[in-house]
């Protein structure tokens, strides 16, 4: 059976069956009804006879969705709708490709930032070593430069002690 609608096609196809073989009353009436758009109900009760109940709103073919024998229609909707599924698939891919593009630039961009963040950590770390070091230098240097004062202000009072003691002996 060709057609446009496949899945309409196979559960005809499956009613149809179901009427001919599961019915427990075969009838060819019944397969007749289910193949004019009736509805096989089975019962399920033993010895029940089973049904086909024609549906209250029957649909009527397109005449465009009727295949031709040679089933032309059928190879069309199948190609246009391969086309339409590899069309969806490219057009899928190409957004998983653009999301794993946009999560890899931020993921870039995250670790330039985290890079820049270290960057500038270390760099006032740096800063705040050579900031001690500089200033324990100049402890270092006013210490001495204090030493050396003390040192030339007791030579200065030795000097001066010795001058004194020199003008008392020259006065004796």
């Amino acid at each position: 059976v060709t057609g446009s609608e496949p899945e309409r096609t196979n559960g005809f196809l499956v009613r149809v069956h179901e009427a001919a073989t599961e019915a427990t009353t075969r009838s060819d009436d019944a397969v007749e009804r289910v193949k004019s758009g009736g509805v096989l109900v089975l019962s399920s009760k033993p010895g029940a006879r089973s049904s086909v109940k024609q549906p209250t709103n029957t649909q009527q073919p397109k005449s465009d969705s009727v295949a031709p024998e040679d089933g032309t229609d059928l190879k069309k909707e199948t190609e246009s709708r391969r086309q339409r599924d590899d069309e969806a698939q490219q057009r899928q891919a190409a957004i998983e490709r653009e999301r794993r593009q946009r999560e890899e630039e931020e993921e870039a961009e995250r670790r330039r930032a985290e890079e820049e963040v270290e960057r500038t950590r270390q760099a006032q770390e740096e800063a705040r070593r050579k900031a001690e070091e500089a200033e324990q230098r100049e402890a270092e240097e006013r210490e001495r430069l204090e030493r050396a004062r003390v040192e030339q202000a007791k030579l200065e009072a030795e000097e001066r002690e010795a001058e004194r003691k020199h003008k008392t002996q020259r006065r004796v």
